[in-house]
């Protein structure tokens, strides 16, 4: 049965002005489409549907009341358990819906839901699916998402905000090393064409570990490839005794686990990625590396950080590998200049 974190949904006044938000299936995109969530959360209560594997996300988001978590595949119209939301939903008597998704099957389950109100952007083949569409304000995410809120100038002026976890405690916490804590996400779920190289991740480790601090990777299972390679590098020119204070812990956390992880962080340096709006969100000093993408299109907002991008003749690419085999626009980004550059934002007030 679809359900609440477990519970089944109770029948609720649709007077109520409570909302049902189809949230976007990225981490970047849903830390961004937070002002979002929180301008609408202000008419009314706002349950959240998303991927599960966002569950973790979604609940230290403040304007979440509840969070559903489903099993959609990317990609899949898997329609019968659309229609088993649907049912379920239906019982929650919900006014209005937003469907941050731009595509089709995205709006399907608030229209077979019968919620009356069915906002989203223009998108392929939606009419009727979305009965109050609306056009985003400008070409970035951001933008996007503030034109579906009710107070769309200021959700855009509002910066994305995820409240810290609670400290981990065990065998994934950061080691009782003394000095600044150094966050590094190495890994692109989008392609080799987003990472910086891992013998430039390696000097930055050893930069920072010989000047007394220390460094935990973080990311998914596909990460501990590159993770590997920044730990071969680094430890090739660190002394022994100082690598404990190198943690590699990428495939080793739940999401949940990881935005805990970066709250304890005096610094993050990161690809263009999921952790890395979750860091700023965070209100973490944050420094985004940007190669293929473009961070006019997906920026990082924090109110604590700032991102690099070289803005070469052939960037933004958005290729997921080089074409040109080169990768120039993130070799080109020196292992001195993020350093210098993270100095200066740990150093000014937010």
């Amino acid at each position: 049965m679809c359900s609440l974190r477990g519970r089944p949904l109770r029948r609720t006044n649709a007077a109520s002005g409570s909302c049902l938000f189809i949230a976007p299936q990225w981490v970047g995109d849903a830390v961004m489409s937070q002002p979002l969530l929180a301008d609408l959360a202000e008419r009314g209560p706002v349950d959240v549907l998303c991927n599960e594997t966002l569950t973790e996300l979604f609940a230290h988001m403040p304007g979440a009341r509840r969070v559903l978590p489903a099993r959609f595949q990317r990609g899949a119209l898997e329609l019968s358990e659309r229609r088993r939301w649907a049912r379920e939903l239906t019982k929650a008597g919900y006014e209005r819906a937003v469907v941050c998704p731009n595509s089709w099957k995205s709006a399907l389950i608030p229209w077979l839901a019968r919620i009356p109100h069915r906002r989203g952007l223009l998108g392929e083949m939606r009419l009727g699916l979305i009965n109050q569409r609306r056009r985003p304000l400008g070409p970035s995410q951001p933008e996007a998402y503030a034109a579906l809120a009710d107070h769309p100038a200021r959700a855009l002026e509002t910066k994305p905000q995820i409240t810290p976890p609670g400290r981990l405690t065990g065998s994934l916490a950061w080691f009782s090393c003394a000095g600044r804590r150094l966050a590094l996400c190495p890994g692109a779920e989008f392609g080799p064409a987003k990472q910086w190289p891992a013998e430039h991740a390696a000097s930055l480790a050893r930069m920072w570990i010989e000047a007394g601090g220390s460094v935990m990777t973080l990311g998914t299972q596909r990460d501990q490839e590159i993770e590997s390679r920044i730990q071969t590098s680094l430890f090739s020119g660190l002394e022994e005794r100082d690598r404990a204070r190198f943690m590699p812990r990428a495939g080793q956390t739940s999401l949940g686990e990881a935005i805990a992880l970066l709250s304890e962080a005096d610094a993050v340096v990161s690809n263009d990625s999921g952790l890395m709006h979750a860091a700023a969100a965070l209100g973490r000093p944050t420094l985004g590396l940007y190669g293929s993408s473009d961070p006019r299109r997906t920026p990082l907002r924090g109110a604590h950080s700032t991102s690099i991008w070289l803005g070469l003749d052939c960037s933004p690419c958005l290729a997921r590998s080089c074409p040109l085999g080169t990768l120039a626009c993130l070799e080109q980004i020196a292992p001195g200049r993020v350093r210098a550059t993270l100095e200066d934002l740990m150093h000014t007030d937010p």
